[in-house]
């Protein structure tokens, strides 16, 4: 149970979909700020805010499908690529890899490595590159600012069919190496079927 005080410090009553990970959950207060309760029962803000909304696109370009925007969860690695990229100017990319994958169990401890279920590149699948230059200028929304990376698309699928329950940003465009920086839930569990393509739009806003 969260004490007066600790819902005080976070914000507020949380709003919208809670996130349960092991040892903590993570959620919206009605005052906008994203918080993390521990297993102490404190709730403390959190810096970054991510989300992203994904489309299925039929053969003929109709939409088949649109999942909600839904809040990431930075990953170790990319909490520690932000400290170091942005306070110590060191370890800059200048483009990134947005992938996929049906991993129901994706935490923010995981590598690129331990990512389960990656979309098959058999099946029509590889990851898509984001440069620097794909993130637009930072703009105000709700008294914060954010960005709006370009739309990434994905497929059409072949082969076999898609299931996504995630995305996820690395350093490297293929295989297990590279840094995982930050994952995002999709709304729902997400079928791509042969010959539909899949598109994604990421959002960082700072917070």
């Amino acid at each position: 149970m969260r004490s007066a005080a600790a819902l005080a410090h976070a914000g507020g009553m949380p709003v919208g979909d809670i996130v349960e990970g092991a040892g903590y959950r993570e959620y919206r207060t009605r005052s906008g700020i994203i918080v993390r309760e521990g297993a102490d029962g404190v709730a403390r803000p959190r810096w970054h805010a991510v989300g992203g909304y994904a489309t299925v696109l039929n053969p003929d370009g109709s939409i088949d499908q649109q999942t909600d925007m839904v809040l990431n969860a930075l990953a170790d690695e990319g909490e520690q690529y932000m400290i170091n990229a942005s306070f110590r100017n060191t370890g800059a990319l200048a483009t990134m890899y947005l992938g996929l994958c049906n991993d129901g169990t994706i935490a923010e401890t995981d590598t690129v490595a331990t990512i389960a279920g990656e979309v098959p590149t058999a099946n029509g699948y590889a990851r898509q590159a984001i440069a620097a230059a794909d993130w637009a200028a930072p703009v105000l929304n709700s008294g914060d600012y954010q960005s709006t990376a370009t739309e990434e698309s994905f497929g059409p699928a072949s082969t076999g069919a898609w299931t996504v329950t995630h995305a996820f940003l690395t350093t490297t465009a293929s295989g297990t190496g590279g840094l995982h920086i930050l994952y995002v839930p999709l709304s729902a569990t997400t079928t791509v079927a042969i010959g539909q393509s899949f598109r994604y739009t990421l959002t960082f806003k700072q917070q």
